[in-house]
């Protein structure tokens, strides 16, 4: 689930694998096995990558990164579930400082369940899988993103024109499709490539996106292609709230 701005790029990586036991109903538990995402980013040119520190359990998954600089301050935001008894619980947090290595401790958005969403210097946006909400920073202004997929897996945006959105979904023959959404022209658009376009991310005038390698357990690498942007019947929409 990479994310690009200015030069960097902000992405996700595991090498392991975590088998967890989670208790349902009465005394009913179940395992689950998943990879433990941890937070990189690298420069573009030298594709040199750094680990970035969240200070959160070993076993939390940590996903959907973004950055932006603000004020001479650089933000960053990012989705984590973090085990508990249960389940895994998901917030969405943030960090600031004025560089990679002096960020400060992760600070939860609200405590209300999010397993996606993003903090822009325009947008505050969060959700779930049927659910997103954005409020405009400028004005206080609240609105449910509504879409036409079947179930959404991660929303980010456009850092050179923020009032743009994309969306990753799957559609009615589970097939992974990402859409760009203009918030100030009301135009949708899909981005095609040479696989699924599972969480993308726009790199100038390509794109960098997740490609499932193998059957294995969230087996993905990162891909760039050139993006092509095509007519889509399928639909974004605000509704203010």
């Amino acid at each position: 689930m990479p994310f690009y701005n200015d030069g960097t790029l902000i992405f996700c990586t595991s090498q392991r694998i975590v088998k967890r036991r989670f208790g349902t109903r009465g005394d009913t538990t179940s395992e689950i096995e998943f990879r433990p995402w941890k937070l990189a980013y690298a420069d573009w040119k030298t594709k040199a990558i750094r680990f970035l520190e969240t200070g959160l359990p070993d076993d939390t998954i940590h996903c959907n990164p973004m950055f932006h600089t603000e004020n001479g301050m650089l933000h960053v935001s990012f989705i984590a579930g973090i085990p508990h008894d249960v389940a895994m619980h998901y917030l969405l947090y943030e960090m600031h400082g004025s560089s990679w290595n002096s960020l400060s401790k992760p600070k939860s958005i609200s405590e209300e369940f999010t397993s996606m969403g993003f903090v822009s210097p325009r947008y505050i946006c969060s959700g779930n899988a049927h659910s997103l909400h954005l409020i405009d920073k400028t004005n206080g202004k609240r609105f449910r993103v509504n879409t036409s997929f079947d179930a959404i897996f991660r929303v980010t945006y456009d850092p050179d024109r923020q009032t743009r959105i994309l969306v990753t979904g799957i559609d009615e023959h589970d097939q992974h499709r990402t859409l760009i959404y203009d918030i100030v022209s009301n135009e949708t658009l899909e981005i095609k490539g040479p696989a699924p376009v599972y969480k993308a991310c726009l790199v100038g005038n390509r794109i960098a996106f997740a490609h499932r390698e193998s059957g294995g357990i969230e087996d993905y690498q990162l891909c760039v292609a050139p993006l092509v942007l095509e007519a889509t019947e399928k639909v974004i929409t605000l509704e203010a709230l």
